[in-house]
């Protein structure tokens, strides 16, 4: 799938919607702490690999910059003590295959594992703005959560907005995990050819610069 089917298919909206709600209440748990999501064990380990390579990186990055954007948004998320599910972990819509039937299928599944719902849902729906559909992202909240057998024959209005609003906080995580993860590649490639280490630094800039423009959203919703 793409960006273009998430946002403008709510067909393929409402089935993807279904699926990933099947998947996080395989095994829905409260909050236990940091140590069981495993984004901050993602993040922490490729930060770790960062600073052992720091001679590899651009100088325009700065890792103590990173490092303390990390800490800021792990002690927003942690404090508002969001729903821990198990997640597909790169829930993204190249990770998501149509099958000849127009059914749907989750691929990809190395990185599950219990993590922040809010995380797994805000990765797979952030767009660029062009592309972002909120009608499309809403319709795929409510079916998501009447999927869940208490909300059966419930008005879930008032819960669709709250979703909203934790998927919303993580928004600029999706994106500066993003970045880590681009500059991480380029710390580690030993024998990278110049063209992909090039693209890799772009990359790592334009989530970079999403993460700068969506950092407002941190604080907005993870404080309200």
């Amino acid at each position: 799938m793409t960006e273009v089917d998430i946002h403008s298919d709510d067909k393929f909206s409402k089935k993807l919607a279904k699926i990933v709600s099947k998947l996080h209440r395989e095994n829905r748990m409260g909050h236990k702490g940091s140590e069981t999501c495993l984004i901050w064990k993602w993040i922490d380990l490729m930060l770790q690999e960062i600073e052992d390579s720091a001679k590899e990186l651009p100088s325009f990055v700065n890792y103590e910059i990173l490092r303390e954007e990390v800490r800021k948004n792990r002690s927003i998320i942690e404090e508002a003590k969001f729903p821990v599910t198990l997640t597909h972990g790169d829930l993204k819509p190249s990770n998501i295959m149509i099958l000849e039937d127009n059914s749907l299928k989750l691929i990809d599944l190395e990185l599950s594992g219990l993590n922040y719902r809010g995380f797994d849902l805000m990765k797979l729906y952030r767009a660029d703005c062009k592309v972002f559909s909120e009608e499309s992202f809403f319709t795929f909240l409510y079916e998501y959560l009447a999927e869940y057998p208490l909300n059966k024959k419930k008005n879930i209005r008032g819960e669709v907005e709250l979703l909203a609003s934790e998927c919303r906080t993580f928004e600029p995580l999706t994106w500066l995990e993003a970045a880590i993860f681009f500059i991480f590649l380029v710390c580690v490639s030993e024998k990278m050819e110049i063209e992909t280490r090039q693209a890799n630094i772009l990359l790592f800039k334009e989530r970079w610069l999403a993460y700068q423009e969506s950092r407002w959203l941190l604080y907005n919703y993870g404080r309200s």
